[in-house]
């Protein structure tokens, strides 16, 4: 038996003079300029879930749209609240695509990164953008991979990583204090683009964040980074939606998690191909049960999900397009049967196992 990897790169109705209901807390986290950076801005029609298509003109309103709506339909669970929110929140062409025959058309913000110094690269493109409301594009220096969803969540996930490690892991660096705002609206975006959750944030960070009055230097930053994009006046006007930053068994990606994730697609029982898929999937199977008890050294279940899906863990909205595991005869020439993972990216990327 040979195991062969392949690995190109990932690639309701509403009101129309619905008073502004912010608290006065929240007022203050707004940006100065808003009303007048927004006027410059193309009306764009956002599609909600369920409901008529809504002309977006003003940020705030679009945002106490979105907050009347959860409150109206009594949408309390945290992850739902981030799914209207991004219907509400995110400008452009669609997050995903939900076939391998979808095109993706709409306006996005592209940025060009480099893989190697990913969170400095992270910094000074997101910092610049005009409109963070728009979908991230997402290209690698050297890489030829086209973002349809994978690109732009590996980014985010590599981000939320460096972000853990530089500013979290051994406390609040009050010397960088600074920098946190750029922390909290890259988390943000994370967040509503359905890339990784940050969470890692402690109980203490969390409530400071979202419920103190007077927070730290670093904390009334990374504050004012959720509320570029407005998540920090939709945690604290829907207090539900701070539950998906805690960290919870949920969250964790175990080995049922993932076999029920990567879906084999099988073929009719009894049939000679259907033997060696079998067997295909049997090993893989079995390395799955390997890598869960530990002994892979540094490789987790997380990986094995990366390198079929470009994140490590499933997104909080879940995958548009089921991830599957697909069987591919070999050339008549050897018998034997390939295990191959299909991403909805372009290119694709796939790992076969060979059976001679």
């Amino acid at each position: 038996m040979s195991i062969q990897f392949l690995l190109p790169h990932d690639d309701s109705s509403r009101s129309d003079e619905f008073p502004n209901t912010y608290t006065e807390e929240v007022q203050s986290y707004l940006p100065n300029n808003d009303s007048s950076s927004e006027s410059n801005q193309p009306t764009t029609e956002i599609s909600g879930e369920g409901s008529e298509s809504i002309q977006e003109g003003s940020f705030e309103k679009v945002i106490l749209d979105c907050i009347k709506k959860c409150n109206t339909e009594n949408i309390i669970d945290p992850i739902e609240i981030l799914r209207c929110a991004s219907t509400y929140i995110v400008q452009g062409r669609p997050l995903d695509i939900t076939s391998a025959s979808d095109t993706v058309e709409g306006a996005t913000n592209f940025i060009h990164v480099d893989r190697e110094g990913v969170l400095q690269s992270a910094f000074e493109k997101i910092s610049s953008l005009e409109n963070p409301r728009l979908i991230l594009e997402v290209s690698f220096y050297g890489e030829l991979a086209s973002d349809l969803g994978g690109p732009r969540k590996e980014f985010f996930m590599l981000c939320l990583r460096k972000i853990q490690s530089k500013y979290f892991a051994k406390g609040l660096r009050d010397y960088m204090s600074a920098d946190y705002e750029v922390v909290g609206l890259i988390m943000g975006l994370s967040m509503l683009q359905n890339g990784r959750v940050p969470h890692y944030l402690t109980e203490e960070i969390i409530k400071e964040t979202f419920m103190t009055e007077s927070p730290s230097l670093c904390i009334a930053n990374l504050r004012a980074g959720f509320a570029k994009v407005r998540l920090f006046q939709i945690g604290k006007e829907l207090p539900a939606f701070v539950d998906l930053f805690r960290a919870t068994n949920s969250n964790r990606l175990t080995r049922k998690k993932l076999i029920s994730l990567l879906e084999p697609s099988f073929s009719e029982e009894g049939s000679n191909t259907r033997h060696y898929e079998n067997a295909a999937y049997r090993t893989f199977s079995n390395y799955v049960r390997i890598v869960a008890s530990g002994r892979r050294n540094q490789v987790a279940l997380g990986n094995i999900l990366q390198f079929c899906m470009a994140t490590d863990e499933e997104p909080p909205i879940g995958f548009a397009m089921h991830p599957s595991i697909q069987f591919v005869t070999a050339s008549s020439s050897s018998k034997c049967a390939f295990i191959s993972f299909r991403e909805y990216m372009q290119p694709s990327c796939d790992v076969s196992y060979t059976f001679t």
